[in-house]
């Protein structure tokens, strides 16, 4: 849909407002035929003065002075503040209850997101999550910092989404699901909900899991990750389809956020961790100019 359907669907235009203002541009349409025919009336008898004597000149009326009356000018209905996240057509499936309890990394030195990290992304794809749950990893390594021969213990957990590919924007996959295996996070609303539909930038990595984050050889268990695929930066709320073809995303997606059809969303219920970063930084977009846009971004970054 575009621009102008935004405005009918969350009722943004104050219609009062609209007749109002018709109103007076009637009255105003009515009023000055009325003054330009009196003036019309007034010029005939002022030609007419040297056929009459003085005392056969008819009584003129004094005119009122039109130049003091307000200019009515058709000024655009106001447009709320947001669109109300409520009104939005997105289901209210709940975080799975493993994730509620997940609370992951509870504190990071996380670079923002730009929209050009986009580069590194082996696949974009927009699909609907068909399962959603947590992968617990127990495993040991031949390093101990405090005596020779010993070993360290690790216990590890990310969140493996299952996605139903419904079409890719980049990447050659050749597969109808995805499975893609992210890091624990801090706040709910970087998750993914099961039953929801998201466009999601994926990586590829051949590092075990937690890769980088701990030293030695695995001698016990496995820190193999279950899949290769991880989002790009899950740092940040996903791009997430409505069930009537918008997108909702973040204003980090600086190209999608500065198109004069995108809307902002306000969080009029609870969205994430409580004074969340992007409570205020959501916005709305039409399918049409979304995916003209993604485009434009994948281009430009190709």
């Amino acid at each position: 849909m575009r621009g102008e359907d935004f405005l009918e669907k969350f009722g943004l235009i104050d219609e009062k407002f609209i007749e109002e203002a018709e109103e007076k541009k009637t009255k105003k349409n009515i009023r000055i035929p009325i003054f330009i025919a009196a003036c019309f009336v007034l010029v005939l008898l002022v030609a007419a003065l040297p056929f009459f004597e003085k005392d056969d000149l008819p009584a003129v009326e004094h005119m009122a002075d039109d130049t003091d009356l307000p200019e009515i000018t058709y000024t655009p209905s106001p447009v709320y503040e947001g669109i109300p996240y409520s009104e939005l057509d997105i289901s209210d499936t709940g975080l799975d209850p493993e994730l509620e309890d997940a609370n992951g990394i509870m504190m990071a030195d996380i670079a923002p997101f730009y929209e050009e990290y986009i580069l590194d992304a082996v696949a974009v794809v927009e699909g609907r999550v068909k399962d959603v749950r947590i992968k617990h990893y127990d495993f040991a390594t031949d390093y101990d910092k405090f005596r020779e021969g010993g070993k360290t213990i690790y216990r590890w957990d990310t969140v493996i989404y299952e996605i139903e590919v419904e079409k890719i924007y980049k990447g050659e996959l050749g597969i109808n699901t995805m499975i893609i295996e992210d890091t624990i996070l801090f706040d709910q609303m970087f998750y993914l909900k099961e039953g929801h539909r998201y466009v999601i930038p994926v990586i590829q990595t051949t590092g075990d899991v937690g890769h980088g984050m701990w030293q030695g050889n695995v001698i016990e268990g496995s820190a193999k990750r279950e899949s290769i695929y991880h989002s790009i930066h899950p740092y940040i709320p996903p791009i997430e389809l409505t069930e009537d073809g918008y997108y909702l995303f973040c204003d980090r997606w600086t190209t999608l956020a500065s198109s004069e059809n995108a809307y902002r969303v306000t969080m009029d219920v609870p969205f994430g961790a409580e004074n969340s970063y992007f409570n205020d930084k959501m916005m709305l977009i039409d399918s049409v100019n979304f995916e003209k846009l993604l485009e434009e971004i994948l281009n430009k970054y190709n």
